[in-house]
């Protein structure tokens, strides 16, 4: 049982009344401060127990909250020495209830956590907390852990590589230390493992329930992280001459006469001219046959590859791989690689060896493998402007807490220049001025060129400083915790996210606390709050500015038709324009991405959800294989009415054939997603014919699947009658 405040009641409340309840309830937590101060260790350790035996006596009410939180809250103090206020009190609570709570930088979040998660476990709950990386991951339960080991409730942390054996113990704790991409792949691999109820088999399943998952940085990984599903995948060699020959092909072409870029959806394609030289490149009578569709899609995914996806802006270069950038955090994606070719593609334009390209064994949405979980309840600084969509897809409130002091940051309006390089001057000019006032300075970059072209212009300054990008990301804590020094100076891509406060020394409060200068807007207007939200911590003084030029990315993709519109002749290219039109262009351009993103999400989910039909099926079978017995079974579960056995003394070893009928399974079941990606790959095509393209992946998957079983059945038949 998941306990909880009436929620249904509470979602009619306006957003102040809702958050009038939550305070008199943290309130009535601190009033219970002296009662527990004076609680011996031993009576706090064994108020756990007796919790859990109320709960079962006579399950939730706000009691049971209240003490229990005024009982780790005590805990807390005598263990790590951190006390928490109302406003983590409050917090925890709208967690605990299964709503997001947006706490900004600096308020506490990981302290917060730990009272819902407390709770959780007395109402009869495993709990999964949930970081954006694994240093988060072994770092909270480190301290976490001290808390609850002093309440007797056990912890362990859940990483990559680790063994089965370790895997399957960690699970087996009551609150679990994870990361959100370990939890996905350890579901889909748990789903494809191989073993059998009468224990012939090895079980390798590590996973045991999905009861309460709390998620830290809820956004980047609710939002952000949704956009493309999980993959589990094994490698497929192809021959380089079929990423070679494309590669060669496209570099021939012109932009704007051979292929077209749209900027806005960020898609590439052939024109009429190209099509032609494709078709006498590749000696083709037409390009757009069915039996010419693989050197079509090669030809997209070099496109892509050599004028869409940027090196040192979507990918780095290291020890000779292609390594992804998550463009909300700056950081490097380990183990994460583009799909479809598309990487092999990229591979081949920086000349590196091919490596053998992803064939799908499982997949599934993030949005999907978190709705497993009975509740979800989430943290973040930055939420409320994605609150529509979290209601719609995991039926979460964004509520926001009010910071415990008062935040007297100066928040400056931003500066638009006409060119890239006097946006640099510009900035540049702005970091001069605060260094020598021994102004700490955190200067945020969209990409790791930009923080190199900065990091270039301030040596030749003679200012010292400190870089943090996907290619020196294992400095971060160190550089980041070092950012509020009074004189220092920090580029860094992409501030979401990163788990570390920046905290102030006295000479830097002095100097006007940390100035954070933003080069170029962001796509999602919360990753630009992100950064303004690491200056101005717990009532500390600060300052943040962004700098802008016409010829930023942003501008280029969305403003090019209001910027043509205007005579910028009229404005000297030295000093920033004041125009209000281009400052709304730049919100409106925001708006827009953050519309075409949550498209795509909102498609990869529908397009899955279909598919989860399927999958659900899929795994339902697979688990009635674990229960075969004997050839009865197997005639049971496969339907295989009428069906005579042959030589059937020849099956003495059923693990052999237990093993053989998985092989059967998954080999269809690759074959069936890998055909099913494929048809989605083209299904928009349809609606020129005016079909509905949902309606009709809808209606290939059913069929597909179909098709799969049957295959199937028939490759049982011929196992057992051999």
């Amino acid at each position: 049982m998941l306990g909880g405040f009436n929620i249904s009641f509470l979602k009619k409340y306006t957003e102040q009344k809702y958050l009038d309840r939550v305070a008199k309830l943290a309130n009535l937590i601190l009033d219970k401060e002296k009662e527990f101060e004076m609680l011996p260790d031993k009576v706090l350790q064994e108020n756990t127990s007796k919790y859990i035996n109320d709960f079962k006596q006579n399950g939730y009410n706000d009691t049971l909250l209240i003490n229990s939180f005024a009982n780790i809250r005590e805990a807390a103090f005598r263990t790590i020495g951190l006390k928490a206020y109302k406003v983590q009190l409050m917090g925890a609570i709208i967690l605990f209830n299964g709503d997001i709570a947006e706490m900004k930088t600096g308020e506490g979040k990981t302290l917060t956590s730990i009272f819902a998660i407390y709770l959780a476990v007395i109402t009869g709950n495993s709990v999964h907390v949930v970081t954006t990386n694994e240093y988060l991951a072994k770092r909270d339960m480190e301290l976490n852990s001290k808390v609850f080991n002093f309440l007797n409730i056990s912890t362990a942390v859940n990483l990559k590589n680790l063994s089965i054996e370790f895997k399957k113990n960690a699970y087996q704790h009551q609150v679990l230390y994870s990361t959100h991409s370990e939890l996905g792949f350890d579901y889909l691999r748990d789903n494809l493992c191989k073993y059998s109820e009468n224990g012939l088999l090895q079980d390798n399943r590590v996973q045991s329930s999905h009861d309460f998952i709390i998620i830290d940085e809820a956004d980047s990984i609710l939002i952000d992280e949704a956009k493309t599903p999980l993959i589990l995948s094994s490698l497929e060699d192809i021959e380089n001459k079929q990423y070679e020959k494309p590669n060669n092909f496209v570099q021939t072409l012109i932009k704007n006469e051979d292929y077209e870029i749209d900027y806005t959806s960020f898609n590439i394609y052939l024109t009429e001219k190209g099509n032609y030289k494709a078709e006498k490149f590749f000696n083709i009578s037409n390009l757009y046959l069915p039996q010419y569709s693989p050197i079509n899609h090669r030809i997209l995914q070099a496109l892509r590859a050599n004028f869409l996806i940027k090196k040192d802006h979507d990918y780095i270069v290291e020890d000779n791989m292609i390594k992804l950038i998550d463009k909300s955090t700056g950081r490097i994606m380990n183990g994460k690689s583009y799909t479809n070719g598309l990487h092999q593609a990229i591979e081949i334009k920086e000349h590196l060896k091919v490596t053998p390209e992803n064939q799908i064994n499982a997949t599934i949405t993030y949005q999907n493998y978190f709705r497993l979980y009975k509740k979800i309840g989430g943290m973040t600084g930055t939420a409320k402007t994605e609150e529509e969509e979290l209601k719609q897809v995991y039926n979460m409130s964004v509520r926001v807490i009010p910071t415990e002091k008062t935040c007297i940051r100066e928040d400056d309006t931003d500066v638009i220049y006409k060119t890239i390089k006097m946006r640099n001057t510009a900035l540049c000019n702005e970091i001069i001025m605060r260094h020598n006032n021994k102004q700490p300075i955190l200067i945020g970059t969209l990409s790791i060129e930009d923080s190199e072209i900065i990091s270039n212009l301030l040596n030749n300054l003679k200012i010292k400083h400190n870089v943090l990008n996907a290619k020196n990301h294992q400095y971060e804590a160190s550089i980041i915790s070092e950012a509020g020094i009074a004189g220092n100076v920090t580029v860094a891509t992409n501030m979401a996210g990163r788990g570390t406060d920046i905290k102030l020394d006295e000479e830097a409060k002095k100097a006007g606390g940390l100035a954070v200068l933003g080069l170029g807007r962001h796509e999602s207007r919360r990753v630009d709050n992100q950064l303004r939200g690491r200056s101005g911590r717990q009532g500390d003084p600060g300052y943040t500015k962004f700098f802008l030029s016409l010829e930023d990315d942003l501008m280029i993709r969305f403003g090019l038709s209001k910027i043509k519109a205007m005579n910028l002749n009229v404005f000297d290219e030295t000093k920033p324009i004041k125009s209000k039109i281009l400052s709304k262009t730049i919100e409106n351009a925001q708006k827009q991405i953050e519309g075409i993103n949550y498209d795509q999400r909102a498609s990869t989910l529908k397009y899955d959800s279909i598919n989860s039909i399927q999958r659900e099926q899929y795994y339902i079978l697979r688990k009635e294989i674990a229960k075969i017995r004997d050839l009865k079974d197997i005639i049971r579960i496969f339907k295989l009415n009428n069906i005579s056995i042959n030589n059937s003394e020849n099956f003495t070893d059923i693990k052999e054939i237990i093993e053989k009928i998985y092989n059967i399974f998954d080999k269809n079941w690759t074959k069936y997603l890998s055909d099913m990606n494929i048809i989605r790959q083209g299904i928009t095509l349809r609606q020129y014919g005016k079909l509905n393209p949902v309606e009709e992946y809808e209606k290939e998957a059913y069929e597909m699947f179909d098709l799969m079983m049957n295959t199937i059945n028939n490759e049982v038949v011929r196992l057992i009658n051999v």
